[in-house]
């Protein structure tokens, strides 16, 4: 017989939106309980975002050693240890993992290592790691489950020379030649990575561009930068079928325009997008919707079509994000807890952490021209900002785009030095509703990158001050 708990907020996954449900109720009085199939901190934390971006830090490193030469400053030979890099990597995820332990016990959280799965709309079974058998039954039940990578058929993972992101991130050695199947942002930030390691990079993309989501302007420049430091990227290309070959080397056959043509690497990394983990949670037992692929729906208050069960997360769709997933993950908590919080997508901003980086909140210049918008926009180049000059990052660019009649900012884009930073003010500023001219009367300080958000909303109106308007 299992053993039989109650709970208020039964939350199911700890990733980025689970474990901070789990908190947010936790702060409200609710008693909680968090169950994690598998490790605390979910896919971002310990095989995504974090994991990551210690990588890209590395390859950062590499790229400023490599810059010193302008500044005097001379390097005879970089060496690269990835057994060392690997465990720094390892070491930035534990610290982590811990942190996030370490907070839901502090918050009252009762956690519990095991796979979940619905009994009724209320009540869940949960098979632990221990091999036991626990019933919760819930007021409210807030599913937080992820996604994983997919590949297509003609991409047969298996896991040592076709390999996700999650393999990737193992370094499980330097390839002489590597094909990065998906040009979005996954595809790009592990090209960037095993480039800057010693690797010949080529990217696939299906679409007519890489960043596909993105500013059309934004993503030509990115576009033009990768290809200068040596990245290889094919556009319009498919990958009509992969086979290893007795050399331990991947043959592929890749077809664009009508044309084929026969390729081989030595690691093939399949990024062409995730799919939501739901599988074994019994959601069609009792009737939960999703859509089409497999996602499941939900209102703005994180709602699905059962008013006590909430879905936050890449399982929920949308932008697959760790911080629009945190966001996600306190409006369930507030909505099960009485409160009337919403979701806001409208401000949801992302980053993109290659070299150059990239980032951007709201709409792009084509969706707001597609949406009926009646639109200006401002620019600004990093070429025309001291600090950038001075740390020799002169190529990239500030974008606002606001509309014409109400001032009001519909999104801005930017490519450049720590695009992933800058972009934050911009954001803060829509969430408030405030305008360009409001922006523009922001002092910042000198000589900072975030001079450029000022100057772009003030080319916005075509009052730039150390730029040219036109």
């Amino acid at each position: 017989m299992p053993t039989e708990q109650r709970c208020d907020i039964l939350v199911i996954g700890a990733g980025p939106g689970g474990y901070v449900a789990a908190i947010r109720a936790c702060q409200l009085k609710k008693k909680v309980i968090i169950v994690e199939k598998d490790k605390w901190g979910g896919l971002c934390l310990n095989y995504g975002c974090i994991p990551s971006k210690a990588l890209l830090y590395a390859s950062e490193i590499i790229e400023t050693i490599h810059k010193g030469e302008k500044y005097g400053i001379k390097a005879e030979k970089i060496s690269i240890d990835t057994n060392q890099l690997r465990e720094k990597k390892g070491k930035v995820v534990k610290q982590l993992v811990l942190g996030v332990e370490t907070l839901l016990k502090h918050n009252g959280a009762t956690m519990i290592l095991g796979e979940a799965s619905f009994v009724e709309p209320n009540v869940v079974n949960v098979k632990t790691s221990q091999g036991e058998e626990v019933r919760i039954t819930a007021d409210n039940i807030i599913i937080s489950t992820g996604s994983l990578p997919f590949s297509p058929p003609s991409l047969p993972l298996d896991g040592k020379l076709i390999i996700t992101s999650k393999e990737a991130l193992e370094i499980p050695f330097v390839p002489k030649k590597m094909l990065v199947v998906g040009g979005g942002y996954v595809g790009m930030e592990m090209a960037v990575v095993y480039h800057s390691l010693g690797s010949e990079v080529t990217v696939m993309e299906m679409q007519d561009s890489i960043f596909l989501a993105t500013d059309a302007q934004i993503a030509k420049m990115a576009h033009d930068r990768f290809k200068k430091r040596g990245i290889n990227i094919l556009t319009k290309t498919k990958v009509e079928n992969a086979q290893v070959t007795k050399s331990n080397q991947v043959q592929v056959t890749l077809t664009s325009d009508g044309k084929s043509e026969n390729m081989t690497f030595d690691l093939i990394l399949v990024a062409i997008g995730h799919k939501a983990t739901t599988g074994g949670l019994g959601l069609e037992k009792i009737g939960i919707e999703t859509d089409n692929r497999g996602f499941i729906k939900v209102n703005e208050r994180m709602q699905t079509n059962f008013r006590n069960i909430f879905a936050v997360g890449d399982c929920a769709g949308k932008q697959l994000l760790a911080h629009k997933a945190f966001r996600e993950g306190e409006v369930a908590a507030e909505v099960a807890s009485g409160m009337d919080s919403v979701m806001d997508y409208r401000v949801v901003p992302y980053a993109i952490f290659t070299q150059p980086e990239v980032s951007g909140v709201g709409l792009t210049e084509k969706e707001a021209l597609d949406q009926g918008f009646k639109i200006k926009v401002g620019t600004y180049p990093y070429r025309a900002i001291g600090r950038a000059i001075g740390m020799d990052e002169p190529e990239g660019m500030v974008k606002i785009i606001a509309d014409s009649e109400s001032d009001e900012i519909l999104g801005a884009h930017i490519i450049g030095a720590l695009a992933s930073e800058l972009i934050s003010s911009i954001t803060v500023a829509m969430g408030l509703d405030a305008r360009v001219e409001d922006v523009a009367e922001i002092i910042q300080v000198h000589p900072t990158l975030s001079e450029m958000i000022k100057e772009a909303s003030l080319a916005v109106n075509k009052k730039a001050i150390h730029n040219l308007n036109k």
